[in-house]
């Protein structure tokens, strides 16, 4: 069972349970949290493309494709994982999140991976929203007040310090998680074990995690 453990803003210190008389605040399911948060209006959606066709575990889709002088080619689809945080009232939140509402956002390298062992600069691209129309897996998840917060200021933080980009050990799906972290969502870190060339973290992967845990 999922659970979370943050029922809320205080309306008011005299009142420390929101949920109604008789209902525990020690311990939510996440789906009474989604029901109960959407009173706030303060939300964060997820967006997974699968590699390839999407529907499975699988880290990359390769295909076969011509190029403009008709010579077979061959790309590499990773997929992409990406997130989106809005709230209705831009007031609520502090002045230096302001901008990132509303928002796609996703992290990317700053020059196209030659392989494996490569890590350039990453950025996260703002609007991203190159990957929209491929998307397989979205979930639309209702938080608290503080829990947007937070997880706003970790978007903030990737977005002014991206660090390097790795295939590996930095992609797009450590940022998303790194996010859905600070926001009080949890969601399973899981590694490919269908290459022996690669075994980290992927689009595939957690697309399926997504399904499995938020049905």
């Amino acid at each position: 069972m999922t659970t979370n453990t943050d029922v809320g803003p205080r309306i008011g210190p005299e009142v420390t349970n929101f949920l109604g008389t008789g209902i525990s605040t020690d311990v939510v399911v996440r789906a009474d949290l989604n029901a109960y948060y959407k009173i706030w209006q303060f939300s964060l959606t997820v967006f997974v493309d699968q590699p390839g066709k999407g529907g499975d575990e699988s880290p990359i889709d390769q295909e076969v494709y011509l190029d403009a002088l008709q010579r077979p080619q061959k790309r590499d689809d990773w997929g992409h994982a990406f997130w989106k945080f809005d709230c209705s009232d831009s007031n609520s939140i502090p002045v230096e999140l302001r901008p990132f509402r509303g928002q796609y956002m996703g992290f990317y390298p700053t020059v196209q991976i030659t392989n494996l062992a490569h890590t350039p600069s990453g950025f996260v691209k703002m609007p991203d929203t190159s990957h929209r129309e491929k998307v397989n897996v979205t979930k639309v998840f209702h938080l608290s007040q503080s829990a947007f917060t937070s997880g706003l200021y970790r978007a903030r933080a990737i977005y002014n310090s991206p660090g390097a980009y790795s295939v590996s050990n930095n992609n797009c799906v450590h940022a998303f998680l790194d996010v859905t972290d600070a926001s009080g969502i949890p969601i399973p870190r899981t590694k490919s074990t269908k290459y022996k060339q690669f075994n980290g973290l992927n689009c595939g992967d957690l697309g399926q995690d997504l399904r499995r845990s938020y049905p």
